[in-house]
Parts: C-alpha cells; structure tokens; sequence
C-alpha cells in the first residue's frame, strides 16, 4: 500500500491532479529552500574511527523498521558501512550490534 510507503513519517493523501487514483506526499512543482540542519559525529576509539549518525528517517524503506525502532545506526567513515546499536535499554535484554554493509553498483543517479 502506498500510504505506507514513508514509514508513517508523512501523510500520504490521495492526488487531486489524476484521473487515476494514487498517492502522493508533498508538491514536487514547489520550490524547497535548504533549512538548518546539524551533522552528529563521534570519534569513540583509535579502532572504530570517525562515524556519522544517520537518522532513522533518512533509512526508512531500506532498512525494516523493526531495526529502526531499536537501533540507532552509526556509518562509518572508513568503510561507509552502518552500525547499528541497541537503544532498548531494558537492562534484562542482551545488548547486540548490528552491522549492515553498502555496496555501490553501477554509476551514480546524477539527474538530480
């Protein structure tokens, strides 16, 4: 279903301009202007190196979102792997890591 397709974090309503039904999240003919933002990086050992947090939003749709609400991914600037870290907190629960490896294919989609 299409209106599951952003993870719940937009309203998907049905489009207006069709005579065929389908869904559609935002306007793509308004113009966006770049807003504020904040980069989060940490560096928490020789070992690890530098990573990137990478906010659950910006995942939704490649990883399942079973991960997303129990883990906070990290990426990895030596590898461009995430690392995925248990955010539960229930002390009863074993804490785990989750590794999730990118592999580039192909030539990148520069259209825009």
């Amino acid at each position: 279903d299409a209106a599951f397709c952003f993870n719940g974090s937009l309203a998907a309503e049905l489009a207006a301009h069709s005579t065929v039904p389908m869904f559609s999240a935002g306007d793509a003919t308004e113009e966006t202007h770049p807003g504020p933002s904040l980069v989060i990086t940490r560096n928490l050992t020789k070992k690890v190196g530098l990573q990137t947090f990478v906010p659950s939003h910006l995942l939704a749709g490649l990883l399942p979102s079973a991960l997303l609400d129990d883990y906070a991914f990290w990426q990895n600037e030596a590898d461009h792997s995430l690392i995925g870290y248990l955010t539960d907190g229930d002390p009863a629960r074993e804490p785990t890591r989750i590794r999730v490896w990118l592999r580039k294919e192909g030539k990148g989609d520069m259209t825009g």
